[in-house]
């Protein structure tokens, strides 16, 4: 009988806090766990496959924080507001709209530079023949670009127009650049190499190292001459 008895006071349970007393935070959890239990179906059928699967296991120790604050927010809401369950829902409603408007302008159409180093400036070349695609997460809307050593990165396509709307930039190494300044420089848009004409977009990256990066004619044509080198080498 013990079964039977767990099964009628789980759904007395749900059918009090999604039904009966629902609230915003309840009907999240029951996502939340729909979600966790959708990716851990999903592991266990890639892992037969691919060891790679095992990441989808992930999204438990993930979830679970979450979960379990939320609940302990509801509960908390509950008793403080007596029930009042209009208010829990006000409440609760207010916290999911500024979390989810904090979490949409770090994370949305954004897009991040990550160097090896320090530098001051890094150059894209778009040079659709050996160029690479970046790094661009559709659910999101957000770009990596992970630049290499000599901070000159060759694309296919280069950044799109939301892209443009939060440029971050940091080392590998987890340091942070104070400002990024997109350049034109004298209208050069293009460098000449060879009898071949590559378009360019340079940015000016700030640090404590490099607090204000000068850039003249001596300094673009260091760019070019860099640039010229590294298609050659193709």
């Amino acid at each position: 009988m013990q079964p039977a008895t767990n099964t009628g006071f789980m759904k007395a349970i749900l059918r009090k806090y999604l039904v009966k007393q629902a609230s915003l935070f309840p009907w999240l959890i029951v996502l939340l766990l729909v979600a966790m239990i959708y990716y851990v179906v999903i592991g266990i059928i890639v892992i037969q496959e691919n060891a790679e699967g095992i990441m989808a296991f992930l999204i438990v120790p993930y979830l679970i924080p979450w979960i379990l604050l939320l609940a302990g927010l509801d509960y908390t809401f509950r008793r403080i507001l007596k029930y009042r369950l209009q208010k829990v829902w006000l409440i609760e409603t207010t916290i999911l709209i500024a979390w989810g408007a904090w979490y949409y302008h770090h994370n949305f159409y954004r897009t991040e530079f990550v160097t090896t180093s320090v530098t001051p400036i890094i150059v894209f070349v778009k040079d659709i023949q050996t160029g690479k695609e970046p790094e661009r997460d559709f659910l999101q809307q957000s770009t990596t670009f992970i630049i290499p050593p000599d901070n000159i990165l060759q694309l296919k396509t280069f950044l799109r127009t939301n892209e443009w709307r939060r440029l971050v930039a940091r080392t590998s190494g987890g340091y942070r650049y104070k400002q990024i300044y997109p350049m034109t420089f004298m209208e050069k848009d293009t460098i000449q190499c060879g009898k071949q004409s590559y378009p360019i977009q340079f940015f000016i990256l700030e640090s404590e190292k490099y607090p204000h990066y000068r850039f003249d004619d001596k300094q673009f044509d260091s760019m070019r001459t860099a640039v010229c080198n590294k298609l050659q080498l193709k």
